[in-house]
């Protein structure tokens, strides 16, 4: 029995009832009688509907319940992606800084290693340069105290 079956004798059992005002009681009891055996099999119509239903639109819903799971696994991975690119560009900037640092104290090195040089070969040169150097580096320093150097 399809839909518009049902809603057909539906339809006439209400047309019966609405009819029915001022019948004799039997008829009315009758008609009661044939309404509730209307009533009671369309609502089993009604049952089989909705069970060829269930069994016709499981599947979509189904697949509406996979694909919301889907999209929410979808959105966590990006913000996992975001979260990742994110880090990686800091990341990527600490390691610029530390390169530059690097550079920069390998220069430093390069000058000290440089005026090393040239200290190690004016102290072979003269045997008086480093009590010189030292002399100067005193003088220097007393004048920074606000002294006066020793003469030598």
């Amino acid at each position: 029995m399809n839909t518009d079956d049902v809603r057909n004798q539906i339809d006439n059992t209400l047309s019966i009832l609405a009819s029915l005002q001022g019948n004799e009681p039997h008829v009315l009891r009758r008609a009661i009688a044939l309404a509730a055996d209307t009533l009671k099999s369309a609502r089993e119509a009604l049952k089989e509907t909705d069970a060829e239903l269930d069994v016709l639109t499981a599947p979509g819903r189904n697949a509406a319940e996979e694909l919301v799971r889907l999209r929410k696994q979808l959105d966590a991975a990006q913000d996992k992606a975001l979260d990742l690119e994110q880090r990686l560009a800091m990341l990527r900037q600490e390691r610029d800084v530390e390169l530059q640092v690097h550079a920069a104290e390998k220069k430093r090195l390069a000058e000290l290693e440089k005026q090393s040089a040239q200290y190690e070969a004016m102290l072979l040169k003269d045997d008086d340069a480093f009590s010189k150097y030292l002399d100067r580096a005193l003088d220097a320093d007393e004048k920074k105290r606000g002294r006066r150097p020793p003469s030598r």
